[in-house]
């Protein structure tokens, strides 16, 4: 092959990763857990977008229009404005829909002051990249949190980290709830996770941090503090639980795959 013609072909491969699509699938999770003298056993399905390493992303604020880039009056208005990528529901709120809780941070403007009782702040660069970092890490520049990162929101718990289950066994005892959960691998590339119906966190983290494997039927058994495992996963290496439950939301490409996008929320995340 000729030099021009190797380039060519490399110039193609290049773009065409960079310009990859988002990839969705949809897994089916049965549960069957020994929990002391409880037994955890429910089905849940999970909807899965995976991103290229070459992702771009950026946090809105949904709660109004404040004349400034990055705001909206709503999620449906987000959506006009988004023709391409995964538009999905964001951080926290207090009672008020409109008013975040802890820190909103939009195109380098702080809509909601950083605060210290969430564990995890979802920090995305200047250059789109995102990260998750731990917010007591922040706690000495929290004033200048505008310097570190270009969007950012506080989100809890951790439910993965450096690809260990970082929630307790005992969370198993607690209600399940309809989870959203934003997870990277390994090598940096952004996975959302949208549960359809209620999973407990530890069992969603032992999904999430399992090795890939072939299909997308998946088992989560085990005794609890002993040898729980999943029979596949998404290979995840980092992961935050966002809101959830009846804020859970997302559209791809301007369609809605799940969700009420009339549903007033404070925030979300856009990627592409």
């Amino acid at each position: 092959m000729k030099p021009l013609t190797i380039l060519a072909a490399v110039a193609a491969a290049t773009a065409s990763t960079a310009n990859a699509a988002p990839q969705v699938q949809s897994y089916q999770i049965a549960v069957g857990l020994k929990a002391g003298a409880s037994v955890v056993r429910y089905r849940t399905t999970a909807l899965v977008v995976s991103f290229s390493p070459s992702y771009k992303a950026q946090i809105a604020y949904v709660g109004g229009k404040r004349g400034k880039s990055g705001t909206y009056n709503d999620m449906p208005e987000l959506m006009a404005a988004t023709k391409s990528g995964l538009v999905m529901n964001g951080g926290f709120y207090t009672t008020d829909p409109a008013t975040p809780a802890g820190l909103l941070l939009v195109n380098g403007q702080i809509i909601s002051p950083l605060g210290f009782t969430s564990s995890a702040t979802l920090c995305v660069d200047r250059s789109g990249r995102m990260k998750i970092l731990r917010t007591e890490e922040l706690r000495p520049v929290a004033r200048s949190i505008a310097s570190i990162c270009n969007d950012g929101l506080q989100a809890f718990p951790i439910a993965v980290a450096k690809g260990t289950n970082a929630i307790r066994p005992a969370e198993l005892g607690r209600k399940p709830f309809v989870r959203t959960i934003l997870g990277f691998r390994r090598d940096g590339s952004p996975v959302a996770v949208f549960f359809r119906s209620p999973v407990h966190l530890y069992v969603a983290a032992e999904f999430l941090r399992a090795a890939p494997t072939r299909g997308n039927s998946v088992q989560v058994s085990g005794i609890v503090g002993q040898n729980v495992r999943a029979s596949g996963g998404l290979g995840l290496v980092e992961a935050v639980n966002l809101s959830g439950d009846t804020d859970s939301f997302a559209a791809l490409n301007g369609r809605v795959l799940l969700g009420d996008a009339d549903r007033e929320l404070p925030s979300a995340i856009v990627i592409r």
